[in-house]
């Protein structure tokens, strides 16, 4: 794990614009839906990302971290890539398996964020972008995280 500075990452700042960028591909190769009501947005937007960074990248992946003694697989620690799966499976029930399977990208994402910079602060930014692009780009029911 590396503490950088996470608003000082230019590796950050660049990985936000990429799926900002994917999610604006997506909606030219795709199309977009109706916008959600205000209250729909909030949750969308900020509480969900948030809660689930709180929960995953905060509590889960430190956790499976201090009791995996296996190195993982590149960049990628066993405790990010379970992690992951934990929180496709959690998609499952609302959103069915495409959505499981298209968030489980994103979250190994949030998860090395998580291990470079030592806080869930910098994963939660992304989510929120990323969910914020997704639902003001492509509307409704087409969030890619």
């Amino acid at each position: 794990m590396t503490n950088r500075i996470w608003y000082a990452d230019v590796v950050f700042w660049a990985v936000l614009l990429a799926g900002v960028a994917l999610v604006a591909l997506w909606s030219r190769a795709f199309g977009g839906g109706e916008l959600p009501d205000v209250a729909a947005l909030i949750l969308l937007i900020l509480v969900y990302p948030i809660l689930e960074e709180i929960v995953f990248r905060g509590m889960i992946q430190p956790a499976l971290q201090r009791r995996t003694r296996h190195p993982g697989f590149g960049p990628l620690s066993v405790a990010n890539i379970v992690t992951s799966i934990i929180f496709a499976l959690a998609h499952l029930p609302a959103h069915g398996v495409p959505h499981s399977v298209l968030v489980f990208g994103p979250s190994l994402v949030f998860g090395l964020f998580r291990e470079r910079h030592g806080t869930v602060v910098s994963p939660a930014v992304l989510h929120v972008t990323w969910n914020a692009a997704s639902v003001l780009i492509l509307g409704m029911g087409v969030t890619p995280f």
